[in-house]
């Protein structure tokens, strides 16, 4: 549940003079609806307590690990190679609803529980298979421009906001939790230059550019930006470079 949504204990304890939940709660679950039981019911059917494809790996380990939002099991691939034959490689996404907002632009689930799932998944799975479980490669999204700020408007205070709008814009998940990051990620420079121009305290941008960091480099982009493999996602970086000094 969410910080702060725990006031009380179920049976008052004596001495106990208040409850309080700073951070979001996790590991618990609700009794199974009627709804999860025929879903659940409906996978075993089709899975057989077996992990024979992609699907039934990633079916199986999101049942049992309610920690883990999105599985993306890639075939025939380790971390260094995407073509290892008798490998699975499984990415795994958290719910963002239970990260802390200074790991928000790149969530990961623990160490812990990804050896949890890899031990887990390995009772399933045929000997002449090997799994791992791995958080995403995350590609920091980098924007450079110059923008004049509307006559009245305090510059540093929306040259900060610009900062925290273009976060949101890349990745919108830091603002809706209820959105997953994802994995097919594609980022236009079109269509942030047009979100930028169409901020209430945004008079007018100039000398837009955009940067990609990948594998510790930075790389210029022009039209728009992918990730560089199977198991990357595209995430905003943290301070992006913005002048409030643009000349028309």
């Amino acid at each position: 549940r969410p910080a702060g949504t725990i006031t009380k204990a179920l049976v008052k304890i004596d001495g106990v003079k208040a409850v309080s939940q700073p951070s979001a709660s996790y590991g618990g679950s609700m009794a199974e609806q009627a709804e999860h039981f025929f879903t659940r019911v409906s996978e075993r059917l089709r899975h057989k307590n077996r992990s024979w494809s992609i699907w039934d790996y990633e079916h199986l380990v999101l049942e049992k690990f309610p920690a883990i939002y999105k599985i993306k099991c890639i075939s025939h691939a380790t971390q260094d190679c995407m073509y290892e034959p008798g490998n699975v490689l499984c990415v795994a996404l958290p719910a963002t609803v239970n990260i802390a907002e200074k790991d928000l632009l790149q969530p990961r689930i623990s160490k812990g529980t990804l050896t949890e799932a890899e031990e887990y998944i390995g009772s399933f799975m045929t000997t002449f298979a090997r799994v791992k479980f791995i958080n995403p490669v995350y590609e920091p999204i980098i924007v450079k421009c110059s923008v004049k700020i509307n006559t009245g408007f305090d510059e540093s205070f929306y040259r900060d906001q610009l900062n925290t709008d273009i976060q949101q814009f890349i990745a919108p998940w830091i603002l809706n939790k209820n959105i997953s990051p994802s994995f097919s990620g594609k980022i236009y420079a079109s269509s942030i230059i047009n979100f930028i121009e169409e901020r209430p305290y945004i008079n007018y941008l100039t000398n837009f550019e955009a940067f990609k960091i990948e594998n510790n480099k930075t790389i210029s982009w022009n039209e728009f930006a992918t990730g560089s493999g199977e198991d990357v996602i595209l995430t905003s970086h943290s301070s992006h470079q913005i002048d409030t000094q643009a000349i028309c």
